[in-house]
């Protein structure tokens, strides 16, 4: 006579399955609360597993969160759809104070304040650490002082050789004071 039948897995539910391993025990998982147990045999892995599943669906009556309730269904649907226009009603009012804040604000920044003057530069003293050391001649920064009329004064001026190529174009200062 053949064997009959043994299956080797069994939806339970909406979310229980009942497996039956090679070594012969079987096992319940739960994939709404990952539940797992293991199970000698293949009667009380499946009486168990329709409890458990049992248990979720009081618990979903109790919290009214169950798919078969049309009633609670249709009231969601409708407060959802409320919901959802509400929504779209606030982000229409934000969208358009937005624009008219953008444009009113364009509007007054290009009328309102002349452009910025140059800023002023302040010339920071500064002081050498210690001595000198011997020898060193310091070089004053900056370029030296000028007469009234531009020319350079003082003993520190040197003659400048200026190349043939310059012209009044390329190198103005050759041609500045009359050299």
């Amino acid at each position: 006579m053949p064997k009959m039948y043994r299956p080797k897995r069994q939806q339970v539910g909406a979310a229980g399955l009942v497996v039956r391993y090679r070594n012969g025990t079987c096992a319940h998982s739960c994939r709404r609360c990952q539940h797992w147990r293991e199970w000698p045999r293949w009667r009380p892995a499946v009486r168990f597993a329709r409890k458990h599943d049992a248990a979720h669906h009081a618990n979903a009556v109790r919290y009214n969160r169950t798919n078969t309730d049309h009633r609670h269904l249709a009231a969601s649907r409708a407060r959802r759809a409320a919901t959802r226009r509400l929504h779209l009603g606030r982000l229409a009012v934000v969208a358009l104070v937005l624009a008219a804040l953008a444009f009113g604000v364009s509007a007054v920044t290009t009328h309102a304040a002349p452009a910025p003057t140059a800023p002023s530069i302040v010339v920071v003293p500064t002081t050498a650490p210690g001595p000198a050391p011997e020898g060193y001649v310091p070089t004053p920064a900056g370029p030296p002082a000028t007469d009234r009329n531009g020319r350079w004064t003082g003993d520190t001026v040197k003659h400048v050789t200026w190349p043939d190529s310059c012209t009044e174009v390329t190198c103005p200062e050759k041609f500045k004071h009359g050299r």
